[in-house]
């Protein structure tokens, strides 16, 4: 900011700001080559809990109150904190929970089920307007476009989006009107 209002003299704001912007690169340089600068740089993730017990000294740390933490589990998913096998805060600052396996989402694999793979999907309307260069890399044309909406009974204007696969099906989203 001082650089943009320093007319008169801008040498020392300018130094200033090629300083910092070096300093940045430099310490982008060593965490990437070295893990012990990224561990002092960075930090560690902290364990607030682990197997039902919290760690006071951790919350203390991270300035953190048991009212923020249950209001971050429960934006999470975890209504009962009974079920988090471990949580922690990570050096971004957001908080990572582990369930208790017998606790966690079923998986396919988990109940022995093979899905398809999961396709590509383009959004190729965005606001009343077909975009042309997602509509190419897709694979279909415009009288396509022009064809889906017309067996759907749409107009391309109503449309807030429209998202189409390689299977060729195509999910529209008209605006609400009148709201």
């Amino acid at each position: 900011a001082e650089l943009a209002t320093e007319l008169e003299n801008p040498e020392k704001p300018l130094t200033a700001l090629i300083v910092y912007a070096a300093a940045a690169v430099v310490i982008g340089i060593i965490t990437n080559r070295s893990t012990a600068a990224r561990r002092f740089i960075n930090g560690t993730p902290a364990i607030l809990m682990k197997n039902g017990r919290m760690n006071r000294r951790a919350f203390k740390h991270a300035k953190l109150d048991i009212d923020e933490f249950l209001m971050i589990s429960r934006v999470a998913g975890y209504f009962n904190i009974g079920d988090i096998r471990l949580a922690l805060l990570e050096h971004n600052g957001k908080i990572s929970f582990q369930p208790y396996s017998d606790l966690r989402p079923a998986s396919p694999a988990d109940l022995g089920i093979h899905p398809e793979k999961a396709v590509s999907f383009y959004e190729i309307i965005k606001d009343g307007r077909i975009d042309e260069n997602t509509l190419k890399r897709s694979g279909f044309d415009r009288s396509w476009v022009e064809r889906q909406l017309a067996a759907q009974h749409y107009a391309l204007k109503d449309i807030m989006l429209g998202v189409c696969d390689k299977n060729g099906s195509l999910a529209i989203y008209p605006e609400e009107k009148g709201k």
